[in-house]
């Protein structure tokens, strides 16, 4: 867990999904019904670090 990461500190009520390697949550402001991000919980600096 990131002191600075706005991810891990989301609320457990907020997560839909969890596992290993990504969390799952409904947007607070989504483009459409049902909108979900998945995000990793590996950190990265940049987005070009993603493998």
């Amino acid at each position: 867990m990131s002191d600075n990461c706005i991810f891990c500190k989301l609320r457990d009520e907020r997560v839909i999904y969890e596992c290993e390697h990504t969390k799952a949550f409904i947007d607070t402001y989504p483009a459409s019904p049902g909108h979900t991000l998945i995000i990793p919980k590996r950190h990265f600096a940049t987005y070009f670090e993603a493998t």
